[in-house]
């Protein structure tokens, strides 16, 4: 995708040149070239350093499997390769691996719509190296509590078993055990 140029000047009794490319994101490239009277016009292909990434889909610190989860380049030289959101969906391990250029990401976990309302998620900020394995815990916490009237009526139940059971005697251990 990205092109460069460069024209060079070899002294005039040169019969042969050699050209190195480097560059901190490509595996660098070496190529040599005979020249001739009418010079020498060449494209140097690089290939590009990827690592793995290990995502690890995870509520309240539990692997949990088949969770969709967003990856989003976070620096501007990877967005150039990647124009949106990479989608990508854990196993049933709740892990994802995969290859990716080098560079810096964030991933978050996508939740079903009947479950966002449950749980908060975080983005969790990553960098992968080259030929370098990351694990990268994405994460959510249950959230859901319950409601004030809900509370009152599990006050008023619990106080209503207490004056049965103070009264008759009654074994109370399966009523409690609900």
């Amino acid at each position: 995708q990205n092109q460069g140029a460069v024209t060079l000047e070899p002294p005039a009794d040169a019969d042969a040149v050699s050209i190195t490319v480097t560059h901190d994101r490509y595996h660098d490239a070496v190529e040599e070239y005979q020249l001739s009277s009418g010079g020498v016009q060449q494209s140097i292909a690089l290939e590009q350093k990827t690592g793995t990434p290990r995502l690890i889909s995870q509520i309240d610190g539990t692997p949990v499997p088949r969770l969709e989860c967003n990856i989003t380049p976070n620096d501007e030289y990877l967005q150039q390769f990647y124009n949106s959101e990479t989608h990508v969906t854990t196993d049933e391990t709740g892990t994802w691996e995969g290859r990716l250029l080098i560079g810096k990401y964030r991933a978050e976990l996508e939740l079903p719509p009947d479950l966002e309302d449950l749980f908060d998620t975080s983005s969790e900020t990553f960098v992968i190296k080259h030929d370098a394995e990351t694990e990268v815990p994405v994460a959510a916490s249950f959230t859901w509590g319950l409601s004030e009237s809900q509370r009152e009526r599990i006050h008023r139940i619990r106080t209503e078993l207490d004056d049965i059971t103070t009264k008759s005697g009654i074994d109370t251990a399966i009523p409690q055990y609900y």
